[in-house]
């Protein structure tokens, strides 16, 4: 009888701990906002274009903030153009702006048939986004985020 009370107070104190663990990382994530994605154009070639992109974070909160990884598209409507990845974790400063580049390129050939096919059901518009999942501290966070400018 005893050590079936010990399992329960291990399974509330599991509970407990979990619930002030999801709290916290809940709050580090609320204080994220993101304030702007950019792109810029590096070189281009007969066979794509390398392009750089800028997403822009405001960390509210009082403790640095790591984003562990990135990972999505740069889309025009709903046509995927260019997959961008997040190589290394990136550090958001305490009450600071941070920008994070991401290197990522157009494959001409690639986008063709995305883009006949976007024409074909009449989807192909200006809107660019960044589409994806952010991991922050552990946790994912499906994003969209306008492309407010190109350089």
């Amino acid at each position: 009888m005893r050590s079936f009370k010990c399992v329960f107070a291990l399974v509330g104190i599991l509970a407990i701990g979990y619930w002030i663990v999801r709290r916290f990382t809940t709050s580090l994530i609320d204080g994220i906002n993101y304030k702007e994605a950019s792109l810029e154009f590096n070189n281009i070639s007969s066979t794509g274009v390398n392009l750089k992109l800028l997403l822009s974070f405001s960390n509210d909160t009082a403790i640095n903030v790591p984003i562990d990884s990135f990972s999505g598209y740069i889309k025009a409507a709903n046509v995927s153009i260019a997959r961008v990845e997040l190589v290394q974790p990136i550090v958001l400063t305490a009450h600071d702006i941070t920008s994070i580049p991401i290197t990522t390129s157009i494959k001409f050939i690639d986008i063709g048939i995305d883009l006949a096919n976007a024409i074909i059901s009449k989807s192909l518009n200006k809107d660019l986004t960044v589409e994806g999942f952010i991991n922050i501290k552990g946790f994912t966070k499906e994003v969209k985020y306008p492309l407010i400018s190109l350089s």
